[in-house]
């Protein structure tokens, strides 16, 4: 009984197998062997009923192979005739059921062509380049205000209280453009600089003491060059007459200029007196 049993389920498999092969052979994707196979739902579909079926042979042959190695192991009237055709059976069930698995055709793979991009280095060039222009103008700014700064402490009365002046206010212009150039910051550079070299240039003290100490100097030199006035006569005039700055306040306290130097060029800021 259980060997009719199992040849009407293969003839049963067997047949199910044939009608799918023959409805595929149907099919309009299997007419025409020149157009391209294409996963559609259908073909989705077939797959899955495919492993379905794969699924249950292969739970029903488990289960038939678990009960004729039972009843060998018992002795049951199952002799090894049997046990071999039915094995045999079973591979044949298996190589069908796997040859209708495979009659699934994939979609098509379609190669895509690797076209290799160029890297655009030309937006990192031109921030490069404008890193540098700004590099290249801010050490330019600082040489114009390093100038002029020289030029104007060359104008300037050499005595302690005007250099120390002079450090406080206008060298300093210089250290903090120096500062920003040591860190990166060209663009604050170039803005410092820009604003000191205005600053110096506007300033009315710094205007007012070069003024003053170029009246000192042109009074000193008449001095020196008088042929009427002895050499003793000269160096005390000198010692009495010093240059000196005094700077005229506003109201609010703000310089806006200075004293001639021959009006307070004096002892006590009295008038210079010129033989």
């Amino acid at each position: 009984m259980m060997t009719q049993t199992v040849s009407w389920k293969f003839v049963f498999e067997r047949r199910r197998f044939r009608r799918e092969r023959s409805e595929r052979a149907e099919s309009p994707s299997e007419k025409h062997e020149n157009a391209p196979t294409v996963a559609t739902k259908t073909n989705l579909r077939n797959l899955t009923n495919h492993k379905q079926a794969i699924t249950q042979g292969c739970r029903k042959l488990e289960n038939r192979v678990g009960k004729i190695k039972s009843c060998a192991r018992h002795g049951l009237g199952i002799n090894q005739m049997k046990i071999e055709k039915i094995l045999i059976g079973t591979l044949i069930m298996t190589l069908f059921v796997n040859i209708a698995y495979a009659q699934f055709r994939p979609a098509t793979f379609t190669p895509v062509e690797y076209k290799p991009q160029t890297t655009d280095y030309s937006t990192l060039e031109r921030s490069f380049q404008q890193q540098e222009n700004r590099s290249n103008m801010a050490y330019q700014k600082y040489s114009e205000l390093a100038q002029l700064i020289g030029e104007k402490r060359s104008k300037i009365s050499n005595d302690k209280e005007t250099l120390l002046w002079f450090s406080r206010n206008i060298d300093k212009k210089l250290e903090d453009v120096k500062t920003s150039l040591s860190v990166g910051d060209y663009q604050g550079a170039i803005e410092c600089a820009t604003r000191a070299m205005g600053n110096i240039i506007s300033d009315i003290e710094l205007t007012r003491r070069i003024q003053t100490y170029e009246e000192y100097k042109n009074t000193v030199e008449y001095i020196k060059e008088r042929t009427d006035l002895s050499y003793q006569q000269k160096q005390e005039w000198l010692d009495t007459y010093v240059y000196k700055f005094v700077p005229i306040y506003n109201s609010t306290g703000d310089i806006i200029g200075a004293y001639d130097w021959k009006e307070i060029g004096g002892p006590n800021n009295t008038k210079v007196v010129i033989p």
